[in-house]
C-alpha cells in the first residue's frame, strides 16, 4: 500500500474495528454482568419477599393457636363438652385459616372440634412435639374429608414447664398455592415450596404436592414427569440451603426438563423448622435481555464502523491531497524544474506551514540559480575579453620581436662597417675619398639605426602598456571570480539553511511521533502523519545535499580559475618588468647610436685631420666595434625577452580559454534548472 490515503484508511479502520469491537465486547461483558446482577437481585428479592409473607402467614396461625391454649377449658382435666365448645368456637372465629382445631392428650387421644374422638399416637409430628416441647409443623398430609393437602401445626400446652397436652390446627396448603401463584419471574417463571425433608408443599401443578420428594434421586414413574431423575445440581442446592440457612442461587434441569435458573430461599418456622421457597425461570428467558443487548451492540458497532469508515474516507482524502501535492512539487524540484507554481494549500496547520516553507524554498532556489547564471555570464564575458587582450599582447610582442631582430641585423651591419672603417683607416693615406664615402654610408646607417631604435622603443612602450592592461584585466577577472565565489558561498549557506529546516522538520516529526505514542490509541493516526512528514523532510534534505554537491564542484572550478588568473597576472607583471628592461636597453642603444652619429659627424668634419689622427681613428673604430658588439648582444637579449613575453601571453590566453570553458560548464549545469 504505497498510497498514504489507503494506508491511513486501512490503519484507522483497523483501529476503529478493534476499538469498537473491544468496546462492544466490554459493553456486552459488563452489561451482562449488570443484567445478571439485576436478575439475581430481582429473583432474590422475590424469594425474600414471599418467604417473609409465608413466614408471617404461618406465624399468624401459630400465634392464634397459642392464644387458644390460654382458654382454661382446653386442659386435660377440662369438661369434655366445654372443651369441644371451646375448640369449635376457636375454629369458627378463624375458620379461614384452619380446617380443624383439636386437643391431643399425651397418649395420642384426640378430641376434635366436632366432638369426635380419634387416636393420633402414631403420628410423627405428635411424637416430635412431645419430645421437643416445641411447636411442630407436620409434613404435607392429604385430608380424609377434604382430600386436600394440609399441614398440622402442633402447639405444646405447658403447665409450670410440664407438658400436659397438645393443641393442633390443621391448615390447608391452598393458601401456600395461592401465594405461589402470585410469584411472577420473567415470562414463565414460577415458585414452589419444599419442606426440609424434600417434599413438595406448593407448586403450580397441585398434583405433585405431597407426592414428589425433590431430595430423592429417582422420581416415581406414576407422576408421569418428563424426567426420571432429579438433577444432582438441584439436590445439592437443596442440601446447601438446608445446612446453611442462607439463600442460594444455581442452575439446574427442572422437572419439566428445561435448563433453569433458580434461587432457593429458606422459610424459617417456629420450632427451628424451615421450608424452602424456590423461584425459578428458564435460562433462555433469563438470558433474553442479554441476547437483545447483544444484537443492539452488534448493530450499533456495525453502524459506527460504517459511519467511521465514511468519515475517515473523506478525512483521509482531505489529509492526503496536500501531502500528495507537496510530493509532486518535491519531485519537480528534484528534477530541476524550479518554475513558480502554486501548490494550492492554504491551511493554518503544520501542512500549510510546510507548504509555505516549500514555496519559500523554491523562490530562494530560483533567485539563487538566477544569480549564479548572471555571475557565470559575467565571468564568460570577462574571460573572452581577457582572451582577446592576451592575443593582442601576443601580436604586439611578436612585432617587438621583429623589430628587435631588425635592430640586431643593423647592429651586425654596423659592426661590419666598423671593421671596414678600421681597415680603411689603416689604409687612410691612400683612401681618403673612400673614407669620405664610407663616412656618408656610416652616417646613413646610424640615422637608420636611430630610427629603428626609436621604433623599437615605441614598440616596447606599447607592449608594456598592453601588458599593464592585461594585468588590470586579469585582476578584474580575479575580482569577478571572487564575487562569484562569494555568491557560491551564499548558495551553500542557503542550502545549509534548507538542510537545517529539513532537520528541524524531521525533529518536529520525531517529537510528534513521541507525543502520539504517549497519546496511545488516540494518537496513532497522528503518528502516521508525523512519519510521512519525516520522510518528506528526508527527501528535501537529499535534494539539498545534491544542490550542495553541485555548488561545491562549481566552487572548486572557480578556485582553479582564480589560481590560473592569479598565475597569469603574476606572469604578466614579470613580462612588464622584462619589457621595461628591454625598453631601457633600447634607450641605451639609442643613446649609443646618437653618440655614434656625433662621432661620425666629427669624422666628416675632421676628415682633413684623418691623416694626422689615423691612429686615434683606429682606436675610436675599435671602441665603436666594441659598442656594436654590445648593442648586438643587447638586441639578442631584448629579442629573447619579447619571445618570453609572447609565450606568457599565450599562457594567459590559454588560462582565459580554460576560464571560459569552466564558465560554459557552469552555465550548462545551471541550464538543468528551469526557473521561468
Amino acid at each position: 500500500m504505497k498510497n498514504i490515503r489507503t494506508r491511513l484508511l486501512v490503519m484507522v479502520l483497523t483501529i476503529m474495528l478493534i476499538s469498537l469491537g473491544a468496546l462492544a465486547g466490554l459493553s456486552y461483558y459488563f452489561s451482562k454482568q449488570i443484567l445478571s446482577v439485576s436478575v439475581d437481585d430481582t429473583v432474590k428479592a422475590i424469594g425474600i419477599d414471599y418467604a417473609k409473607r409465608i413466614e408471617n402467614s404461618i406465624e399468624q396461625r401459630v400465634n392464634y393457636l397459642q392464644g387458644v391454649i390460654n382458654n382454661p377449658n382446653i386442659r386435660p382435666d377440662s369438661d369434655r363438652e366445654k372443651m369441644v365448645a371451646a375448640l369449635d368456637g376457636a375454629l369458627k372465629r378463624n375458620g379461614s385459616k384452619f380446617d380443624g382445631i383439636n386437643f391431643v392428650y399425651l397418649d395420642g387421644t384426640t378430641v376434635r372440634f366436632d366432638g369426635k374422638i380419634i387416636n393420633l399416637a402414631d403420628r410423627d409430628y405428635l411424637q416430635q412435639a412431645i419430645k421437643t416441647k416445641q411447636v411442630v409443623i407436620s409434613k404435607p398430609l392429604i385430608g380424609k374429608e377434604t382430600k386436600k393437602a394440609t399441614v398440622v401445626i402442633v402447639i405444646p400446652i405447658l403447665d409450670n414447664g410440664n407438658l400436659v397436652g397438645l393443641l393442633n390446627g390443621t391448615t390447608s396448603l391452598e393458601i401456600l398455592n395461592e401465594l405461589v401463584k402470585e410469584i411472577k419471574f420473567k415470562d414463565s417463571g414460577y415458585g414452589e415450596i419444599i419442606d426440609q425433608s424434600g417434599l413438595l408443599l406448593a407448586h403450580n401443578n397441585t398434583e405433585l404436592v405431597g407426592k414428589l420428594n425433590l431430595l430423592e434421586k429417582k422420581i416415581n414413574p406414576d407422576l408421569k414427569l418428563g424426567i426420571s431423575e432429579i438433577d444432582n445440581r438441584f439436590i445439592t442446592l437443596l442440601r446447601t440451603v438446608s445446612e446453611s440457612g442462607q439463600q442460594v442461587k444455581g442452575t439446574f434441569t427442572s422437572i419439566n426438563n428445561r435448563p433453569c435458573l433458580g434461587v432457593l430461599t429458606p422459610i424459617n418456622l417456629p420450632g427451628n423448622q424451615h421450608w424452602i421457597l424456590m423461584v425459578s425461570a428458564p435460562e433462555a428467558e433469563v438470558a433474553r435481555e442479554v441476547g437483545t443487548l447483544t444484537k443492539l451492540l452488534i448493530s450499533i458497532t456495525l453502524a459506527a464502523i460504517l459511519l467511521s469508515g465514511l468519515l475517515v474516507f473523506f478525512l483521509s482524502k482531505q489529509f492526503a491531497q496536500p501531502i500528495t501535492r507537496l510530493k509532486d512539487e518535491a519531485l519537480m524540484l528534484a528534477s530541476g524544474d524550479l518554475r513558480q507554481r502554486d501548490v494550492n494549500i492554504h491551511t493554518n496547520d503544520e501542512i500549510g506551514q510546510l507548504a509555505d516553507a516549500f514555496q519559500d524554498m523554491g523562490e530562494n532556489l530560483r533567485n539563487l540559480i538566477d544569480n549564479v547564471q548572471t555571475r557565470s555570464e559575467t565571468v564568460a564575458a570577462a574571460s573572452q575579453q581577457l582572451t582577446a587582450v592576451a592575443q593582442q599582447s601576443a601580436e604586439s610582442a611578436n612585432q617587438v620581436a621583429g623589430s628587435v631582430t631588425y635592430i640586431a641585423e643593423g647592429s651586425e651591419q654596423q659592426s661590419l662597417a666598423v671593421h671596414q672603417v678600421s681597415d680603411v683607416v689603416k689604409e687612410m693615406s691612400g683612401h681618403i675619398q673612400q673614407i669620405a664615402d664610407t663616412s656618408k654610408k656610416i652616417n646613413a646607417i646610424t640615422e637608420e639605426t636611430s630610427q629603428f631604435t626609436g621604433q623599437g622603443h615605441e614598440a616596447i612602450e606599447r607592449a608594456a602598456f598592453q601588458m599593464k592592461k592585461i594585468v588590470a584585466e586579469a585582476e578584474t577577472v580575479q575580482t569577478t571570480i571572487g564575487e562569484l565565489g562569494k555568491g557560491a558561498q551564499e548558495i551553500g549557506e542557503i542550502v545549509s539553511l534548507i538542510s537545517s529546516i529539513t532537520g528541524q522538520t524531521n525533529l518536529l516529526a520525531l517529537n510528534a511521533a513521541i507525543e502520539a505514542a504517549r497519546a496511545g490509541e488516540a494518537g496513532r493516526g497522528f503518528a502516521v502523519v508525523a512519519e510521512e512528514v519525516r520522510k518528506l523532510a528526508e527527501d528535501s534534505n537529499q535534494a539539498a545535499q545534491k544542490i550542495a554537491a553541485l555548488i561545491q564542484k562549481n566552487q572548486i572550478d572557480m578556485q582553479q580559475a582564480i589560481s590560473a588568473t592569479s598565475a597569469n597576472s603574476q606572469g604578466a607583471k614579470e613580462g612588464i618588468k622584462v619589457v621595461e628592461l628591454a625598453g631601457d636597453s633600447f634607450q641605451n642603444i639609442a643613446s649609443s647610436v646618437e653618440q655614434l652619429s656625433a662621432q661620425i659627424q666629427e669624422i666628416a668634419v675632421s676628415i682633413d685631420q684623418i691623416a694626422a689622427g689615423s691612429h686615434s681613428m683606429v682606436s675610436s673604430m675599435q671602441d665603436i666595434d666594441k659598442i656594436s658588439k654590445e648593442n648586438a648582444a643587447e638586441t639578442q637579449t631584448a629579442s629573447a625577452a619579447t619571445e618570453e613575453q609572447s609565450a606568457t601571453m599565450q599562457e594567459i590566453a590559454s588560462s582565459s580559454q580554460s576560464l571560459a570553458q569552466t564558465s560554459a560548464e557552469l552555465n550548462s549545469a545551471i541550464a538543468n534548472f528551469k526557473c521561468k
